[in-house]
């Protein structure tokens, strides 16, 4: 469709966890977004002229993607099991990245980064050293905690 955005977002986990696939895929359906195409690690998603692809980014997908030459716009990164990459272009992958949310606390988390990284890094994590940080937790029913952003940045289409 002619004047349509897509963006792609990669979900990084570890083999036996894919829950920032699932809960990114649920945020964008909680604020309108319908599901147009649903598979067990990929997701399309839209709303107007604006369409979310949604990858859980395994070792083979990754190498999918370096081979066909696609950009991760945002890639989410919660925890690596290294040994599973150790054959993959995530390196490559990751680098071409516009943004690269990671979980600073994830002790191997700085092995997936390399120097010539195009995009913004943003951190996470309960770590004072992170982008975003979480504090005042209150967990009941529904867990609540401030959410705190440490410095400056810009969105995909630069403000």
């Amino acid at each position: 469709m002619k004047g349509q955005t897509l963006i792609i977002i990669g979900a990084l986990d570890s083999k036996n966890e894919n829950i920032m696939y699932y809960i990114t895929k649920d945020m964008f359906v909680e604020i309108g977004y319908e599901v147009v195409y649903d598979k067990e690690d990929l997701s399309i998603l839209g709303y107007g002229k604006s369409l979310i692809v949604i990858v859980r980014l395994n070792p083979d997908v990754i190498d999918y993607i370096y081979k066909l030459g696609l950009d991760i716009h945002i890639l989410l990164h919660k925890n690596v099991d290294m040994g599973e990459y150790e054959n993959s272009h995530i390196g490559d992958v990751i680098k071409k990245a516009k943004y690269i949310v990671m979980n600073i606390d994830d002790k191997e988390s700085k092995r997936i980064l390399s120097d010539d990284i195009d995009g913004l890094v943003i951190t996470y994590g309960i770590n004072r050293k992170a982008t975003l940080t979480a504090s005042s937790f209150n967990f009941s029913n529904n867990s609540k905690f401030n959410l705190c952003l440490q410095r400056e940045y810009r969105n995909l289409w630069g403000g």
